[in-house]
């Protein structure tokens, strides 16, 4: 039907999928992460008609470090739906990678609605662990993306949020910076898959 959006749509989710499956691995090299969030993101946008601009920021520098696979993807969704979709006009979301030290730090930022206070209190308690019995009301993705973080690379590493309600929310994700497969193994505290 002379539609171009529909091929760009079926390419971006056949690599999507091929990015998905990484043949079983759970930690893969930066540019595998940020490969699978930008099909998601052409998606999504497509989905939208629009509705949002967005840029991945990460030098080539940095592309070989080792990261989660899924690490990006959740904080994204949760950009598209809960910050830009609920913004009357066109909205910007942008994933960054740069290193801070040892660590590499993974960013994602959107300029939607914010999350209200209250909501954003019960996030940040939850990250920290404060009151883990607490019913963390559809957060459950965050709080195990988090934990896998922590018992994978130590305490010192996670996942932390600031927002402003009606300005935006920025998701930061702080890891180790392991550059190979053998610097994993040596800085990870649980078996590789």
């Amino acid at each position: 039907q002379n539609v171009p959006e529909i091929s760009q749509m079926v390419l971006a989710l056949s690599k999507f999928f091929r990015n998905s499956l990484s043949e079983g691995r759970d930690i893969v090299p930066l540019r595998e992460a940020v490969s699978l969030v930008e099909n998601y993101l052409t998606v999504q946008n497509i989905r939208f008609k629009g509705k949002f601009r967005f840029e991945v920021l990460a030098e080539d520098s940095l592309l070989d470090y080792r990261v989660p696979k899924l690490i990006l993807q959740p904080f994204v969704e949760n950009s598209i739906y809960h910050g830009i979709e609920r913004k009357k006009d066109t909205g910007n979301l942008v994933v960054a990678a740069s290193l801070e030290g040892d660590d590499l730090i993974l960013r994602v930022s959107d300029d939607g609605v914010g999350i209200p206070g209250d909501k954003l209190r019960d996030i940040q308690n939850m990250l920290a662990d404060i009151n883990p019995a607490a019913d963390h009301q559809g957060n459950f993705a965050i709080k195990n993306l988090n934990s896998q973080v922590k018992l994978r690379f130590g305490l010192s590493y996670g996942i932390s949020i600031s927002s402003e309600e009606g300005c935006g929310t920025t998701v930061l994700i702080r890891l180790p910076a392991i550059k190979d497969d053998k610097e994993l193994r040596e800085k990870s505290l649980l078996p590789l898959s």
